[in-house]
């Protein structure tokens, strides 16, 4: 509950969630903003090509694969991951202030 009430925490997910409008690296052929949500892999997001910049699988695969993320060399897909990885921690450390005022 006192998370939803702290502004930085409030600030950080809108953060991590206006990722999905304003994705520097999503590929120009993206359909867009729209989700289907049935797993019936009809309208499934195109994988990440990894091996075209010659890195390995990021762990970050799955939110990258539903951001529609396209990277021209391995640097874009640091730079991705540093983004998200930033913000996750921000909200980490955000959320462990919480339970030490508590």
């Amino acid at each position: 509950n006192s998370l939803l009430k702290n502004n930085g925490c409030l600030e950080t997910v809108r953060e991590l969630l206006d990722l999905k409008i304003n994705w520097p690296f999503r590929r120009r052929s993206s359909s867009g903003l729209t989700n289907y949500f049935f797993e019936d892999q009809l309208y499934s997001r195109p994988p990440v090509n990894y091996e075209r910049i010659g890195e390995a699988v990021s762990r970050h695969n799955t939110m990258l694969q539903e951001l529609e993320s396209y990277f021209n060399s391995a640097n874009e897909l640091h730079t991705a991951e540093d983004l998200i990885d930033g913000l996750i921690n921000k909200l980490v450390a955000q959320v462990d202030r919480l339970k030490v005022e508590d």
